[in-house]
């Protein structure tokens, strides 16, 4: 098991390398802030959706608990920002997980335990629930955006966050395969 965790890291890293020298790295990690050393800042991240081109903020820029987790037209700074709070790795052992932490708000983005297709997303104390990034290519290798699943995933895949195109609202939808000839551009993040 060791070796073939070895090997998934390995393939994510050259993925990512290879994404960086072909200049396609998402705009949420090409901007990312570099962790200060000394203070052990984890990185900032913007998400931008990939079909609307919206970015992910806390309704109304609250600072309250269970606050709705939705998107916005522009980046107005803090509210949509996210700290990438690195928390342990997923079930699966391959992927590792992050709280996301509002910078605006000091609240993580949080399914509270209910993950069943539909499920909204909101701010809530920052503590167990945790996310992972999932690079998805498309059949020719090339990078088309991060998937976010809650919990890390499972062999399964959990579910996945995604923008209701209409309403604008982010939720947890039912399991795809992570797959670029299936996921969603919804559910796409960059």
């Amino acid at each position: 098991m060791a070796a073939r965790k070895k090997i998934r890291t390995a393939a994510a890293l050259a993925t990512t390398a290879a994404a960086v020298t072909a200049g396609a790295l998402p705009a949420a990690h090409a901007s990312q802030e570099q962790p200060d050393a000394a203070a052990k800042k984890p990185p900032l991240v913007t998400w931008r959706n990939g079909s609307t081109g919206r970015y992910l903020t806390v309704k109304d820029n609250s600072k309250h608990k269970h606050a709705d987790i939705v998107t916005t037209k522009t980046d107005r700074g803090k509210p949509e920002h996210w700290y990438m709070v690195r928390h342990g790795t997923s079930p699966l052992g391959f992927l590792d997980t992050y709280q996301m932490k509002n910078e605006n708000s000091g609240l993580c983005a949080d399914y509270i335990g209910r993950i069943p297709p539909g499920s909204h997303v909101e701010q809530s104390g920052c503590g167990k629930y945790v996310w992972a990034e999932r690079s998805v290519l498309n059949r020719q290798r090339q990078f088309l955006g991060w998937s976010l699943t809650p919990n890390g995933g499972t062999e399964s895949v959990s579910g996945h966050l995604c923008e209701d195109t209409r309403t604008h609202n982010v939720s947890i939808v039912a399991s795809f395969p992570v797959d670029g000839s299936n996921t969603p551009k919804r559910c796409l993040w960059h």
